[in-house]
């Protein structure tokens, strides 16, 4: 690794860490699959970053700002009752997940010459098992990540697993719903999940709604005992029968984790209704001249995508004109990402980070773990992702006390 900036936004424990164990990323798979042996095949190295990543004093308390921010802007808004009826999903839970995305991007509003721009957030939860796993496997390369903070992020807390479980799988009859697990991007994940967690993966086509409950069938075609509570991973429009799915769910008697309503309902595009700074302010597509911004200096982005899709970094004035459903599509001013390091072979790396917060009844919001996405180029989308020094997923830790 090459040098990092004294002001940036990671603590130079950060590359003394690299620099004393530089490590291939076949030894994290290796440690990986001594914590999860169940799941081999399932972790595509390329993924995975060869560092871990110790923040500054300064990124953290912005992420716990922007985290709190966010939080209390949304809580409400979870649990009006105009809200719920809008997602004609009878009987639906209040939102008990946000994972929200931010970018490092250049500034010349503060001395470092970087600050944090939002990206995008969900209500669904998002890689929680697979990010403790790696943070575990990490811990087995460097014991000193075993010192950094402890706190609501930190995934290496003993308690971590538990609280995790009574958060996402209460109960020994829980399920984790998914449509096509294994060609799922973050099967990783997924089965990280169903190992850490001893409970089945599960598609909608398997579950069968009786007059005494909900079952799923096995892989032998048989059933297995009622199912009370569902871990959902699903998001509907990509279950083929997503009409039927919807149906036999709304009356099923469970309990869940991130119901799929949510992610109709809290996406993207409400980053036009945020109160953001001026320079951040973002619109729906079709009031783009409201940020007054030439087309140029926008991006495009679906309201109901994820993973990067749908993402048109480059359009113009006649293109959004044209947009056969604007109200489908959000705009945000174009940023530009801020250098986090120089990998090994020269080559800038950029980041984002995610914080996967749990949102409480009460409005008290516990952030269950936190990470970033390193990448070369203008997206930090995996499937960019192809083994390069410095890119790929990485744990962030707290700065030393």
């Amino acid at each position: 690794m090459s040098a990092f900036p004294l002001d940036g936004p990671l603590h130079l424990l950060t590359q003394e860490l690299a620099e004393q164990r530089p490590h291939p990323r076949e030894c994290l798979v290796d440690n990986w699959l001594k914590r999860v042996p169940q799941i081999h095949g399932c972790v595509p190295g390329n993924i995975l970053c060869t560092l871990p990543l110790v923040s500054s004093e300064r990124l953290w308390s912005l992420l716990q700002e922007r985290t709190e921010e966010l939080c209390a802007w949304l809580a409400p808004k979870v649990h009006e009752q105009a809200w719920q009826e809008e997602m004609a999903w009878p009987g639906a839970p209040s939102a008990d997940v946000v994972s929200l995305d931010l970018a490092v991007v250049t500034s010349d509003h503060h001395p470092s010459g970087w600050d944090l721009c939002w990206v995008e957030y969900q209500t669904f939860t998002s890689i929680a098992a697979a990010i403790h796993v790696l943070a575990l496997a990490s811990q087995d390369i460097w014991p000193e990540l075993c010192n950094l903070r402890q706190d609501t992020a930190a995934v290496l807390n003993p308690q971590w697993l538990s609280e995790y479980r009574k958060w996402v799988a209460p109960c020994t009859s829980s399920i984790i719903l998914e449509h096509a697990p294994p060609q799922q991007s973050t099967y990783f994940d997924l089965a990280a999940n169903a190992h850490l967690l001893g409970v089945p993966l599960v598609e909608p086509r398997d579950l069968v709604l009786r007059p005494e409950g909900l079952y799923a069938r096995t892989s032998q075609g048989s059933t297995v005992s009622p199912v009370n509570h569902i871990f959902n991973r699903l998001i509907l429009s990509d279950d083929p029968n997503a009409l039927q799915t919807q149906a036999l769910l709304a009356h099923a008697p469970v309990s869940w984790h991130s119901h799929p309503a949510w992610f109709y309902r809290v996406h993207k595009g409400l980053l036009a209704e945020m109160p953001l700074p001026p320079g951040q302010r973002c619109a729906s597509a079709e009031a783009w001249r409201s940020l007054g911004h030439a087309a140029e200096q926008l991006v495009l982005k679906a309201k109901f995508s994820f993973g990067g899709k749908a993402v048109k970094l480059h359009v113009t004035s006649q293109e959004l004109d044209e947009l056969a459903h604007p109200q489908d599509w959000m705009v945000q001013p174009r940023y530009q990402s801020a250098s986090l390091f120089t990998a090994s072979d020269g080559v800038p790396i950029f980041g984002e980070f995610r914080c996967i917060v749990q949102l409480c009844p009460k409005g008290h919001a516990v952030t269950l773990a936190r990470f970033a996405r390193l990448f070369r180029g203008s997206m930090a989308s995996s499937k960019s992702w192809v083994g390069a020094p410095g890119e790929g997923l990485a744990v962030l830790y707290g700065p030393p006390d």
